[in-house]
C-alpha cells in the first residue's frame, strides 16, 4: 500500500514538473538500501597479517569473516558481493622479536554490491598484534676475484631486490689465518641493521688465481754459477724479486750448494709485478725454480808429465795461459776423460804448443762453461807441478 502511494505521489509530481528527476532518483535509491550492522563480538574475527620489513606503518587489516546483519530483519547478509573492510597502522615501523600493537580503524562496506547496502553504528578502534620481521635480501658482489699477492678490494655491491633505503654493509672473505693463498673462498656480511636479513646470492665465491708470468730472473755472466759458492738474481722490468715471497728487492743474492756429476739443484725466487698499468699490478708469482748442475769446487790438475815441444821453454804466469779441453772417454762422459792442454805465450807461434799429458785429474765443471784456468792459478800450486822440458 506504502509503495502504491509513493509512485501516485511521484507521478503527481511530474505532471506538476516541479520535482528534478535527480532527486527522485536518490530518493528511490535511499528507500532501497538495506541498512547493516557488524555481529557481536566481530573484534574477535578482526585479525592483521605479519609482514616483512618495508618501512612503512600500513598493515594489511583482514575482516572477511565479520557478519553483516539487517538492521530491520536480525539475519545475516547472504547472497551479496559485499564484506566488511578496515585500515590498520603498527605502532613501529621497525622489524623487531616481539609482537608490535596495531591500530584497526576506519570500517567500512567493500564489494560490488556495497552501494546496496549502509553500515550504522559507530566501532571506533580495535588493537591487534602482528610481527614485523627482516626483509630477506640478498647481496652480489661486484668484485669476484684477484690475482695472488694483491690486496682484497673494498666491495661495491647490488641488492635482490632493490632497497628504497640505504643499507651499510661491509663485505669479507672467509679466510681462517687471515692469509689467501690461491683458492676459492666463501664472502661474508657484516652489517647492524635488524630491519633487513641480509645474505650472500647463492653461488658466489671469491677467487684468487694464481699469477704465471714468463719473466724471469736476470743473471750477468751465467757462465760463471758454476764456479761461484753465491749468485745474483736481478729481477726482470716492472718487476721485484723475492727469496721468500714477502720482502721484495731489486735483486737478491742466493747460495748455490755443491753438486756432483750430472745432478742438479735448485734456488727458488718470486717476482712481484709493480707495472701500475697491468691488471696484475703487485701480484706475487709462483714459486721460480733456478737450476743448475756440475758446480765442484776447483781442484787443480794432478800433472806428473809435460812435453815441451820446444826445449827450454819455462812457464811463467806474465807470458802464457793453460787452456784445459775436456774430451770423453770411452764410457760416453766426461769424468777422468783424456786431457790436452795447450800452451800459447806471446813469444811464440801459434803453432807451437805442448801434448801428451800421461796422467792427470781435473773435474769437469759443466760442458757449457769454457773451463778456463790461467797460468796464474797454476802457478799458484806449483810445487805440486812436474813440468820437464825435453
Amino acid at each position: 500500500m506504502r509503495k502504491k502511494f509513493l509512485s501516485v505521489f511521484i507521478a503527481m509530481l511530474l505532471i506538476m514538473n516541479c520535482f528534478p528527476l535527480s532527486v527522485i532518483a536518490e530518493f528511490e535509491e535511499d528507500n532501497n538500501i538495506i541498512e547493516v550492522f557488524l555481529e557481536d563480538g566481530f573484534a574477535d574475527k578482526v585479525t592483521v597479517e605479519d609482514k616483512e620489513y618495508d618501512g612503512e606503518h600500513t598493515a594489511v587489516v583482514h575482516c572477511e569473516d565479520v557478519k553483516l546483519i539487517n538492521v530491520h530483519t536480525s539475519e545475516e547478509i547472504n547472497g551479496y558481493s559485499v564484506w566488511l573492510e578496515a585500515d590498520g597502522e603498527f605502532e613501529s615501523k621497525d622489524a623487531s622479536d616481539e609482537q608490535k600493537k596495531v591500530t584497526v580503524s576506519g570500517f567500512r562496506l567493500k564489494g560490488d554490491d556495497k552501494y546496496k547496502f549502509k553500515l550504522t553504528g559507530e566501532y571506533g578502534v580495535v588493537e591487534k598484534y602482528a610481527y614485523i620481521t627482516p626483509q630477506k635480501i640478498k647481496v652480489t658482489p661486484n668484485e669476484s676475484h684477484i690475482y695472488y699477492g694483491q690486496l682484497v678490494p673494498n666491495f661495491s655491491y647490488t641488492f635482490d631486490p632493490p632497497l628504497t633505503e640505504e643499507l651499510q654493509l661491509a663485505i669479507g672473505i672467509d679466510v681462517s689465518d687471515n692469509k689467501l693463498k690461491v683458492g676459492k673462498y666463501n664472502y661474508n656480511l657484516t652489517y647492524n641493521n635488524y630491519n633487513y636479513d641480509a645474505k650472500i646470492a647463492d653461488e658466489c665465491v671469491f677467487t684468487v688465481d694464481e699469477y704465471a708470468t714468463d719473466a724471469t730472473a736476470i743473471i750477468d755472466n751465467e757462465s760463471e754459477v758454476y764456479h761461484n759458492d753465491n749468485i745474483c738474481l736481478k729481477a726482470p722490468p716492472e718487476h721485484l724479486i723475492s727469496s721468500d715471497g714477502i720482502n721484495f728487492y731489486d735483486e737478491i743474492t742466493v747460495t748455490l750448494e755443491e753438486t756432483s756429476g750430472y745432478d742438479k739443484k735448485e734456488v727458488s725466487y718470486y717476482l712481484k709485478n709493480i707495472n701500475k698499468n697491468s691488471q696484475y699490478y703487485m701480484a706475487i708469482s709462483n714459486e721460480i725454480k733456478y737450476s743448475y748442475s756440475n758446480k765442484t769446487d776447483k781442484v787443480e790438475p794432478n800433472i806428473t808429465y809435460i812435453n815441451f815441444r820446444k826445449a827450454g821453454d819455462t812457464l811463467q804466469n806474465d807470458h802464457k795461459s793453460l787452456n784445459v779441453f775436456n774430451k770423453m772417454n770411452s764410457s760416453g762422459n766426461y769424468s777422468n776423460a783424456e786431457i790436452e792442454l795447450v800452451i800459447k805465450a806471446k813469444d811464440l807461434s801459434n803453432s807451437d804448443y805442448v801434448s801428451g799429458i800421461k796422467s792427470a785429474t781435473l773435474y769437469d765443471y759443466d760442458e757449457k762453461a769454457d773451463n778456463l784456468i790461467t797460468v796464474g792459478e797454476l802457478q799458484e800450486k806449483k810445487t805440486n807441478l812436474a813440468i820437464l822440458n825435453m
